[in-house]
């Protein structure tokens, strides 16, 4: 099967590579006219963004906590996938808790299981397949901006966007004939090529675009079970074509979109030296701080096979139709992922070295979406939409435990069905304008799975209201105050025949009330955003284990509480230096919860874990990226640029015992460039900052992930 996969990749990036030669050789002189400035940003430097489906809109307008990065910003930073999103959004944190197969993004401390439902949903040209699969992975490349809305966005986003919703825009193809190549090569093996073409087809009418990105990485880990010194290598290709088709006042647009996956190793974490392996229950060594969980190691310990393969596409068509008072958008998606996984769940260095045992998962994820909106209005005016959405997906999946041979211990069958209707209006008072929207959401859950012989269907039918007031100064200033409804849908445990798992669990539901200053200052150099709110979570899914410590199930438990502020700045005092920066504040604390897991009780602390930290949401998380641009010789400019992510204390588990001290990761760069050309050198963790990127408390021991080491590489680019 690994065969086929890259059989299929190499087909596709040949195919690719040669549209981009052709396209290339039959543009001329025209290749080396570049647009005077990106369509994504307005002349005063602000981002326009459309995350609120009523048109395009300046980021300081738009009422919602939003973050927008460009496609200047993710090149200059050097953002290479969704993980390094939280370099520029302090907000944002990916997971990446049994490697790249179960990861899961959590914004303002609202966050997933590494099995349940997505809490913050991610959008790809406005189509996501409502499941982490895939698009979590995407490598940031061919985009014309990322769009971050922070707090439920269920109003306008439907169903399991309680945390947020992320937007990728890719980028259109126009009557502008460019083509670009990016190069990076650093330490570990690390190589990476990204290159993209579009231009005219037919001019004024039909432009096509395709963009292939590749990277490889050796790993930084070893394995001291086999002698691996490179445990967890990567390589990821990911390949895209559009088409865009303007025809008076209709535009229609399409991409197609492949990615393709491998890691060898599917679950990288693993047990510190100094926990103790006793096996027993009421294990105090964390209770007692025996365990110094912020000793970080690059060795892993574990045998049988290891290894993630993923692959997958996305096709999505958007129509567009200007009536000259309204405009009419339809969004149709289909997507498909294959994913393979295997580690070793004996990973204890006290194990038998006769006896390994390890689990083998293959599952496969589809879906198909349908969106029809009708929006009006002009900015300043009464602004008005409507719209529906259908959804159906479907995942199946196959678990085996292995030992001396494989058995099949999980079959499941997931079918998801999503109807909505919404509408959101817009009413201006002079300066003063009142907005409101509600949503009708229903969502149908049926799960089976014939190995247990179990079977049920769990359906959600929900009112998602959101009201906002926003105040319009006159010194380029506004004030809103909004409150929002979210949900995240039930649904059926089939994953376990043991009668201490509920067969169904309920939604989960989350009110966030804010309020926030968006302007600019001093002669507009200054641009910042302030926003303070507060989140009341309810019925809270969690994800238990059955009582063989294998199977797992979700349930409804507790309630959490956040208060917050966040606060944005980009300061532009002259061509030479700028400066942007974000700090992100949460105070997020578990109201009720009682632990019914067995892991409080086998590390012997109160079940009862009202009053702890949420896990995943540091008090305080803060990014700094300073720039100085100078003239240097010719046409050429020196770019010099640091980013800076701090991340405050932050607690792993809800029982608090695994705790990530406060660290800050640095990365540098400097290089020669003008239009056309850059190349330069950067070193990412430039001091080589040992941490946790996650970690995850069970009965066989605390299960740890190191996150990157120093990386030291040079990179370029070519735009012609």
């Amino acid at each position: 099967m690994t065969t086929f996969y890259m059989g299929n990749a190499r087909r596709a990036a040949v195919l690719l590579g040669g549209s981009m030669a052709a396209m290339l050789a039959a543009a001329p002189a025209m290749a080396q006219d570049a647009p005077a400035a990106a369509a994504s940003e307005a002349d005063s430097g602000e981002i326009i963004v459309t995350g609120q489906k009523m048109g395009a809109q300046s980021v300081l307008t738009v009422p919602v906590s939003i973050t927008a990065i460009d496609a200047e910003t993710l090149n200059d930073a050097g953002l290479n996938g969704l993980s390094d999103i939280s370099k520029l959004a302090p907000s944002v944190n990916l997971v990446e808790s049994f490697g790249r197969a179960a990861n899961y993004l959590s914004i303002r401390g609202i966050s997933s299981t590494e099995t349940g439902t997505p809490t913050v949903q991610v959008f790809v040209d406005g189509f996501t397949t409502g499941i982490p699969t895939g698009a979590i992975n995407t490598t940031l490349f061919d985009l014309e901006r990322v769009e971050i809305l922070e707090g439920p966005q269920a109003t306008l986003y439907g169903a399991n966007a309680i945390g947020g919703v992320i937007n990728y825009i890719t980028k259109k193809p126009g009557d502008e004939m460019e083509a670009s190549l990016r190069l990076s090569g650093s330490e570990y093996g690390d190589a990476s090529a990204i290159g993209s073409v579009s231009g005219p087809v037919v001019p004024g009418v039909l432009a096509a675009g395709a963009a292939v990105s590749y990277h490889r990485r050796d790993g930084f880990l070893r394995n001291t079970a086999t002698g691996d010194r490179h445990a967890n290598s990567q390589e990821d290709l990911s390949a895209r074509v559009a088409l865009r088709a303007t025809l008076d006042a209709t535009t229609i647009d399409f991409t197609s979109s492949y990615n393709f996956t491998k890691d060898d190793c599917g679950d990288c974490s693993y047990i510190p030296d100094s926990f103790p392996l006793t096996g027993a229950a009421n294990d105090t060594s964390l209770r007692d701080g025996l365990v110094d969980t912020n000793q970080f190691s690059r060795n892993i310990d574990q045998l049988g096979p290891q290894y993630l393969r993923r692959d997958g596409h996305t096709e999505v068509l958007t129509i567009e139709h200007d009536f000259g008072g309204a405009v009419l958008t339809s969004i149709s998606g289909y997507g498909r992922y294959d994913t393979s996984i295997a580690f070793d769940l004996s990973r204890a260095a006290s194990r038998s070295p006769g006896l390994v045992t390890y689990v083998i998962s293959d599952t496969q994820d589809e879906a198909y979406s349908q969106e029809l909106r009708l929006a009006g209005g002009a900015p300043g005016s009464f602004n008005w939409l409507i719209g529906g959405y259908y959804l159906h997906s479907s995942q199946e999946s196959q678990t085996y435990l292995g030992i001396l041979l494989p058995n099949p211990i999980n079959l499941q069958d997931i079918r998801t069905k999503n109807y909505a209707l919404f509408a959101n209006v817009s009413v201006p008072f002079g300066s003063f304008v009142v907005s409101g929207g509600l949503r009708y959401d229903h969502q149908e859950v049926a799960s089976a799975n014939p190995l247990f012989a179990l079977a049920g269907k769990s359906t959600s039918n929900e009112f998602l209201p959101r009201v906002t007031a926003e105040y319009h100064f006159d010194n380029n200033m506004m004030f809103y105050a909004t409150a929002s409804k979210g949900y995240k849908s039930g649904g059926v445990n089939v994953g376990t025949p043991d009668p201490v798992a509920p067969r169904t669990y309920e939604p989960e539901f989350l009110w966030n009330y804010e309020a926030g200053l968006k302007g600019k200052l001093f002669d507009n150099s200054l641009i910042f955003t302030l926003a303070a709110f507060r989140m009341d979570w309810t019925d809270r899914q969690v994800q238990l284990l059955d009582t063989s410590g294998l199977l797992a199930y979700q349930t409804n438990l507790g309630t959490s509480h956040i208060n917050g502020a966040e606060l944005g700045i980009t300061l532009n005092p002259g061509q030479a230096f700028s400066l942007s920066g974000s700090v992100t504040y949460l105070d997020g604390k578990i109201g009720r919860y009682i632990d019914e897991s067995g892991v409080s009780d086998f590390y012997s602390i109160d079940p009862d874990l009202g009053g702890n930290r949420l896990p995943n949401a540091p008090k305080f998380r803060a990014s700094l990226s300073p720039q100085f641009v100078t003239p240097v010789f010719g046409s050429y400019n020196l770019r010099a640029r640091a980013d800076v992510a701090y991340t405050g204390e932050r607690y792993f588990d809800a029982q608090n015992l695994l705790r990530q001290d406060a660290y800050a990761l640095v990365n540098l760069y400097v290089g020669v460039e003008n239009d056309n050309f850059e190349i330069g050198a950067f070193v990412n963790n430039a001091f080589d900052q040992g941490y946790h990127s996650a970690g995850n408390l069970t009965t066989l021991g605390p299960l740890m992930t190191t996150g990157s080491p120093r990386w030291i590489g040079v990179r370029s680019r070519i735009k012609l």
